[in-house]
């Protein structure tokens, strides 16, 4: 075996006793055909590494990695002799291996990702300081010495870097993806792949392209090995070259044709003894549907408004009554002639487009007035409004603290928008609502024999409304829809929808993730809902649970939900949740749904009090979780890396690259303030509310079915809130109130003498959701004084003070009751008399607090906002009390 000396020095684990693969704190999750895939994961029990100095490229962390996967291979199952291939220094061999990729910088090899302070230096800066950094290690399936096969067979290695430039740094290793396929690189099985040669691909690629237009090409070529039996005697293997294809960019494309888009392609070839048994071609449509000024809708009329204007707010309406909801925007400095300026800023260009424009080229900028005053039903409006919005998505990236450039690796900005345009297959005319994103390619007309494609995304959009108030008419008649168009374009939560899209396709090369249609639901609803009159009733009191709320496309209606009810199928382990069309959108709900009960948690739900004496939404509170929940979504998909290599085969990896993205937010608070390593648990209950292992039990005190994954320990410490958990520990509250507060006689505090100042008992109750005890549970109790009219201080701080820790074990529960046990008193002396806030933290080994220092997280050293600490960790407790 290598060691980590042959590259970087000697390492030194920073943990002991050494990592081990078989502690319970390591969890796998499985999945079998048709892509094998197997996800180990370790949140709380990463492999750590210390470096003295950090290696001056990404080769330099191959050998480590390569440590670590020989530590956990007994999860991953991956055959010695493929493994053998990430050795660092191996000789290439003419037979299949894994290698690493990541030295040449293409899209599909392993690159940092990283978080920046914009506030230090201006984005666009040559310098700006990293934050935080997160290595995406990759590995492939290679033949023919170190050609990457690139289909979707490898590994995905996540690692956190922290320390300088100069350094030491330590490497905090959480988990790893494979979808190496599981079979023995047997002799056998090693001349069967000897078959598959370049003279066979290009006969396979020439079979592939039969039917398709010629001006369509060919990208993301790959192979997938699919073997059938694992032993010498009798190799069988499925052989997939797997491409997808893309229009040029220069096309109209308005064709009503279906072959004028892009598409899925497959070539499958059956293997037995050397012998091609059989081979057949499949193809499948691969698109996504669903210091100038200007007017433009920031909202929809409907939620600006709020439920009770909907007869006064339908699409259909004639402009004049439209019209109010506009604002005023400034857009900055945009090329500009003749008092005309382009839509167009090097992010966002949105296009001439040939139903509107001609003679005009289609494919240069929008021109519009500088001053842009056009009216809600009219093209201009449209285009301008789709260049807004597209603006939108760039400023929530930056002011993520991500460089757009790192977000969308895929993809060459600018991003192209046809505000009108036709939607394939069906619709060339545009008359239809809906829209879609697909894939556009062009050569540049530079020296040399192989040029690098550019690759583009064009966001399409069609109509919004096909009748005004006069009905829809024939589409051979003029029609109101032509003489008053409303474009879907206006409405930033189809936008949103669209974007979705868009970081899908930027961050991993593929327009849809293959467990659900996108993220675009859950953007258009957490981005909309802070500011969105849906979330209160007809009095402007806050209504959190107002169906309308809910509505993911209140406007532009299409019947979309985010509060799937689990207990009617809505279940990601239930058929309710396949991908497939029509199932497709039913799996977006589900995303939707548990993305946005993650965004209610994490504050959604705060309420402050009105000057007129109502409790209303807290509008700062709320932004402040969208902001985070929005960061956490895109940062998450762009660690998930090239589908290619290594795809987020199944809900489970996203949700733990999620957790870890979370964990990973250190150096200074994220957007939205949130200190990492906050927020993991609320993540995970999101997603398992929503069915991820089982269907969950409403109201139940103890772990059901939901909790049931990869084989863990079945531990869940709890200190017992006052809030009603009807969906489980971290059921949404107000973060502003008092429900998160701990429950009357879970921490019970106590002076020893009643009559007099002096010290003080304090005895904490620990329940245990879980069915197994949890030993070697340890409370720690801090206080902090309270003076009138202060707010509770950041922890950790210099006003906390350890008043003591005590240890015990907690029984599981017995099928219906939670364990339980009070543990023995903490004596706590206080400075001197008045209010104090007492704070409590449960650990064990197999469930430990955020702030338990063995998590490493950020939070537990970074002081934080103690209502975020302790609503979004069940083991943590808090009471305010007078001595």
């Amino acid at each position: 075996m290598a060691t980590s000396s042959e590259t970087v020095g000697a390492p030194e684990h920073a943990i002991d006793p050494p990592w081990c693969a078989d502690n319970p704190l390591v969890r796998v999750d499985r999945s079998g055909d048709p892509s094998r895939s197997v996800q180990v994961q370790h949140l709380d029990y990463p492999y750590e590494v210390k470096l003295p100095t950090p290696p001056t490229d990404i080769s330099g962390y191959f050998a480590l990695a390569y440590d670590y996967l020989t530590a956990v291979n007994s999860k991953l199952e991956i055959d010695d002799e493929l493994l053998n291939g990430l050795i660092p220094g191996a000789p290439d061999a003419d037979a299949l291996r894994l290698r690493w990729l990541g030295t040449n910088g293409e899209l599909s090899h392993s690159y940092w990702l990283n978080r920046f302070d914009f506030t230090a230096a201006p984005y666009g800066s040559a310098t700006p300081p990293v934050v935080d950094s997160t290595l995406i290690l990759l590995a492939g399936l290679t033949s023919w010495k170190t050609v990457t096969l690139f289909g979707g067979q490898g590994l995905r290695i996540l690692a956190q870097v922290r320390g300088s430039a100069a350094g030491p740094v330590l490497v905090r290793i959480t988990g790893v993806v494979s979808t190496v396929p599981s079979f023995k690189a047997t002799p056998a099985a090693l001349a069967l792949t000897g078959a598959f040669n370049r003279d066979l691909m290009t006969s396979m690629l020439a079979l592939m392209k039969q039917g398709l237009p010629p001006d369509n090409t060919l990208m993301d070529i790959g192979w997938a090995l699919l073997p059938d039996v694992q032993n010498d005697a009798d190799v069988a293997m499925r052989v997939e070259l797997r491409a997808t294809t893309a229009l040029p960019a220069s096309a109209g494309g308005e064709s009503t044709q279906l072959d004028a888009s892009s598409h899925r392609l497959t070539t499958r070839l059956d293997f037995a003894a050397s012998d091609i048994v059989t081979m057949s071609v499949f193809k499948q449509p691969l698109i996504a549907f669903a210091n100038a000024q200007a007017q433009v809708l920031k909202q929809d009329p409907f939620s600006r408004q709020g439920a009770s204007s909907y007869w006064e707010n339908r699409p259909s309406l004639p402009s004049d009554q439209l019209d109010p909801a506009r604002e005023t925007e400034l857009w900055g400095n945009l090329p500009s002639s003749a008092g005309k300026v382009q839509l167009a800023d090097g992010e966002v260009r949105v296009r001439h487009v040939r139903l509107i424009d001609p003679p005009i080229a289609e494919g240069t900028p929008k021109l519009v007035p500088e001053t842009s005053n056009a009216t809600v039903r009219s093209n201009e409006f449209t285009a301008v409004s789709a260049f807004f919005h597209g603006q939108s998505l760039f400023r929530r990236i930056r002011g993520n603290g991500l460089i757009p450039g790192d977000l969308l690796r895929f993809v060459s900005l600018p991003l192209d928008i046809h505000y009108r345009a036709g939607i394939l297959p069906g619709y060339g005319d545009g008359r239809t609502i809906n829209a879609q994103v697909r894939w556009a390619i062009s050569v540049p007309e530079v020296s040399g024999p192989d040029p690098v494609p550019v690759r583009r995304l064009e966001l399409r959009f069609a109509l919004g409304d096909l009748s005004m108030t006069a009905g829809r008419l024939p589409a051979n008649m003029p029609s109101a829809a032509e003489r008053h168009p409303l474009g879907v374009a206006i409405d930033p939560r189809w936008c949103w929808h669209e974007f979705g899209h868009a970081l899908i396709a930027g961050a991993t090369g593929t327009l849809e993730l293959p467990f659900a249609h996108s993220v675009g639901d859950a953007l258009a609803a957490i981005e909309c809902d802070p500011v969105s009159a849906l979330a209160r009733d007809n009095t402007g009191a806050a209504d959190n649970s107002g169906a309308w709320r809910y509505v993911t496309f209140p406007w532009i209606h299409i019947p979309r939900r985010h509060d799937r009810d689990v207990q009617k199928g809505w279940s990601w382990t239930e058929t309710v949740s396949g991908v497939d069309p029509p199932h497709g959108y039913r799996s977006e709900q589900l995303m939707s749904t548990s993305l946005f009960r993650l965004y209610r948690a994490l504050g959604g739900d705060c309420q402050k009090t009105s000057l007129a004496g109502i409790e209303i939404p807290a509008r700062v509170e709320r932004e402040q979780a969208s902001n985070y929940v929005s960061y956490l979504i895109m940062r998450t998909l762009a660690s998930l890396g090239p589908a290619n290599v290594s795809p987020c085969a199944s809900v489970q990896m996203f949700v733990h690259a999620m957790r870890s993205v979370d964990c990973a937010t250190s150096g200074q608070p994220g957007p939205g303030g949130y200190i990492g390593g906050t927020t993991n648990k609320v993540i995970q209950w999101a997603f398992e509310r929503q069915g991820l292992y089982g269907r969950p039990l409403p109201n139940s005190p103890i772990i059901g079915l939901e909790g049931l994954h990869g084989g863990s320990p079945q531990v869940d410490l709890q200190i017992e809130d006052q809030r009603e958990a009807w969906d489980g520990p971290y059921t949404p509250v107000d973060l502003l109130g008092t429900s998160w507060f701990s429950a009357s006689g879970a921490i019970d505090v106590q002076r020893e003498n009643p009559n007099a100042f002096g010290r003080q008992r304090i005895k904490v109750t620990v329940q245990n959701r879980g069915a197994d005890e949890a030993g070697s549970t340890v409370i720690q109790v801090w206080c902090a004084p309270l003076p009138a009219a202060s707010g509770i201080p950041a922890f950790p701080g210099p006003q906390w003070v350890l008043a003591g820790n005590v240890t015990g074990s907690v029984p599981g529960h017995d099928e219906t009751v939670p364990g339980q046990l009070q543990f023995p008193a903490i004596v706590w002396q206080p400075i001197q008399a008045g209010r104090y806030v007492v704070l409590a933290a449960a650990s064990c080994p197999l469930d430990r607090a955020n702030i338990d220092p063995a998590t490493a997280y950020p939070c537990a050293t970074e002081p934080g906002p103690v209502a975020r600490l302790v609503a979004f960790d069940n083991n943590l407790g808090l009471t305010i009390v007078s001595t």
